[in-house]
């Protein structure tokens, strides 16, 4: 069985929301959230943390130390370069990558995205997302809550796609946009997570107001079970759907203000 190591993606330079990994969740930062969540995965060799050389993210480091999770620091422009310098440190050879603002990912999603990737043999894998522009029609997840897993043999090809370096699509479009170079695959929203079934809804933590709606998750859903599944997520999203809604409302204020007049 190939070596993996989930490699969470954190730093504490974010313009839109500083500092947001290290932001309290239920009384413990929510960089530590998702390690906790995904240390429940039964497909992973271990959970490690990659971020930048930026003394600013010193703070990050410090935090893997005393979680003993492994923590790689490399560039900070090049997310591909830092992922691939993880996983030569911590020498696995498939990583199942994870952003550190995304902490309501669960290890059942994990593994299930894990075991497509293995029983396909494919190069990457991914719960389907409306992030993947190609296969319309397919059942999509909400956004927030993605999988990427991916040989990290194929991860290291990332400087013959120039074209697609700092691609808005994510740092391995390089992979899931060239099927003919490399085999993919894809978990729909379907069968056992046909309850996740939910294109145009999302769990990302990029404002003030998405960390609120993510910490009032946890805070209610925590003490009834510390590994609460997606399937509670989208239960607690129907029986509150005034707070989801006012946590999501701005996104298109917001992106209009981004747009050029």
């Amino acid at each position: 069985m190939e070596k993996t190591f989930a490699v969470i993606i954190a730093r504490a330079g974010s313009t839109r929301l500083p500092a947001k990994a290290l932001m309290p969740i239920a009384g413990k930062p929510m960089l530590e959230r998702l390690v906790e969540r995904a240390r429940r995965s039964r497909r992973l060799s271990g959970v490690g943390i990659a971020t930048t050389t930026l003394p600013g993210d010193d703070a990050i480091a410090a935090l893997a130390r005393e979680l003993g999770a492994p923590c790689h620091r490399g560039s900070e422009e090049n997310i591909n370069e830092r992922v691939c310098g993880a996983a030569r440190e911590f020498s696995c050879e498939v990583v199942a990558e994870l952003l550190g603002d995304n902490p309501l990912v669960h290890a059942a999603l994990i593994d299930d995205v894990l075991a497509l990737r293995a029983r396909e043999d494919a190069d990457y894998a991914a719960n389907l997302t409306r992030e993947y522009p190609h296969s319309p029609g397919l059942p999509r997840f909400p956004v927030g809550i993605r999988v990427q897993a991916y040989r990290v043999s194929a991860a290291r090809r990332w400087s013959e796609f120039p074209k697609l370096f700092n691609s808005p699509l994510g740092t391995n479009s390089f992979i899931f946009t060239n099927p003919e170079v490399f085999r993919c695959a894809y978990l729909e929203a379907r069968g056992p997570w046909s309850g996740l079934l939910a294109p145009d809804m999302g769990f990302p933590v990029n404002y003030q107001r998405e960390f609120d709606l993510v910490e009032r998750i946890f805070s209610d859903l925590l003490p009834k079970d510390p590994d609460f599944s997606l399937a509670d997520v989208m239960a607690w999203v129907r029986a509150h759907p005034a707070e989801y809604a006012a946590a999501t409302a701005k996104d298109e204020q917001d992106a209009a203000r981004r747009r050029p007049a």
